[in-house]
């Protein structure tokens, strides 16, 4: 069924699938193309969430009846033409999983694979239910108000992106409670908390989402989101249930790996390696680092362990460890943890937020430990020592004053980004001879 590709022309399969209506037999035929042909080949990409690869469904392959996941057959059922063929890459398909060879050397083509497509289309559900028009005429509606508003969606592009969103001017949608219920269970989709989602949105030139029978722009969708965030009368949680996955092409393989944490992979490696693609757009690399280099063959925790050690000698810094490994160096000091705070898991400055760094606060300035130096090392700490002295004289008092609402308290972004990237995840902790640090819990 499957026949070697041609790697070092970055030959790919493609799924050749023929037209059909909603619930016929899936039949299909693999073509082949080469990615470093002066001509591109024509197709688009999919992008949808795997699920249980246990549930198989039949396709008819080129007269040969064959097995692949189920959640595979329902993605290609809802993109498929019901008069014309249809050409796509989907990698359950026009990957062979059973070679791990193949597997590592076409992960290390997804940059070149997703760019090289047409399209990308995103299938969150394919059945056929009102939540799909409704959140479509949600976001329509919503687009109308940014043209009125602001002249056009790209000037409201640029307002958002260079000005403090709580600063803006409220703008209310007028949008029915049912239309924001249809956009919150378009946003609650399985398919926006995957790891790969990230380099499969962020590459294509345009990606299409299927939603319950409607197609929506997903850039009319992040920017439907950013108008919700300007709404007072709409639930801001809405705002956070997608990364602004469209700036993620510029990131550095320790600010990769940190964003990964937020999402779900179904197996370890793909903690690096549903990031490549980002990494190599960004560093315009004629091929991979050896220690990226995808290989299925190789212990999961080799693999991050690879991936951190090579992000901190190309960076010179260890704001990259992942906080639920050990480092293991030589000249360890050991010390016996004298009290932690819990770990902390959310975004934004809210009770849980606040508790965290209340505790720090409380635990770093209490005796016999309190110094008058405390709460400066304790500024230094929340930001794992990078670029402390860069935020001013007392960025954590200010800090404390914004997150509780003290009247006329500045918002010190640069220290929350910096205090959030390196507390996520992690807790805070005194030892008994005095020292401060974040680590696991």
């Amino acid at each position: 069924m499957y026949r070697l590709l041609d790697h070092p022309r970055k030959e790919i399969r493609l799924l050749v699938v023929q037209p059909g209506k909603e619930n016929e037999l899936l039949r299909a035929a693999f073509d082949y193309a080469l990615l470093d042909f002066p001509e591109r080949p024509q197709y688009e990409t999919i992008s949808y969430v795997w699920g249980d690869c246990t549930e198989r469904s039949d396709v008819d392959l080129g007269g040969t009846i064959f097995s692949i996941p189920l959640s595979s057959v329902t993605a290609l059922q809802c993109i498929r033409h019901p008069d014309r063929e249809r050409v796509v890459w989907i990698d359950a398909v026009c990957i062979n999983q059973t070679d791990d060879g193949e597997r590592g050397r076409q992960v290390a083509m997804m940059a070149d694979i997703y760019m090289c497509g047409s399209c990308n289309l995103a299938v969150l559900s394919g059945h056929k239910l009102d939540r799909g028009r409704l959140a479509a005429s949600a976001i329509a509606k919503i687009r109308e108000h940014v043209f009125e508003k602001f002249g056009s969606a790209e000037q409201f592009d640029v307002l958002w992106m260079n000005a403090v969103p709580g600063k803006l001017e409220e703008l209310r949608t007028d949008i029915t409670q049912d239309s924001v219920d249809a956009v919150c269970g378009l946003l609650d989709a399985t398919w926006f908390r995957r790891l790969w989602v990230m380099q499969e949105v962020a590459l294509p030139s345009r990606t299409i989402v299927h939603f319950e029978g409607a197609q929506i722009d997903l850039l009319h969708i992040r920017q439907m989101i950013s108008c919700l965030s300007l709404d007072p009368y709409q639930d801001r949680d809405v705002c956070e249930k997608i990364v602004n996955v469209t700036n993620l092409a510029n990131l550095q393989m320790d600010e990769l790996l940190d964003t990964a944490l937020f999402f779900d992979v179904t197996e370890k490696r793909d903690t690096v390696y549903g990031m490549l693609g980002l990494f190599w757009r960004a560093r315009d690399l004629p091929e991979l680092p050896l220690p990226l280099v995808p290989d299925y063959t190789k212990d999961p925790s080799a693999v991050l362990r690879d991936a951190t050690r090579f992000a901190i000698e190309s960076q010179l810094y260890m704001g990259v460890l992942p906080p639920d490994e050990i480092l293991t160096v030589k000249g360890l000091a050991l010390d016996a943890v004298y009290a932690l705070t819990r770990k902390n898991h959310d975004v934004k400055p809210d009770q849980q937020w606040r508790d965290f760094l209340d505790s720090a606060v409380a635990l770093s300035t209490q005796p016999p430990y309190a110094s008058p130096t405390s709460l400066r090392d304790l500024e230094s700490t929340l930001v794992a020592g990078v670029h402390a002295d860069a935020h001013g004289d007392t960025p954590l008092e200010t800090l404390l004053a914004f997150i509780h609402d003290e009247q006329d308290a500045a918002q010190p972004t640069a220290y929350i980004s910096d205090v959030y990237s390196y507390q996520h995840h992690r807790c805070f902790f005194m030892t008994d001879t005095g020292r401060m640090d974040l680590g696991p819990d």
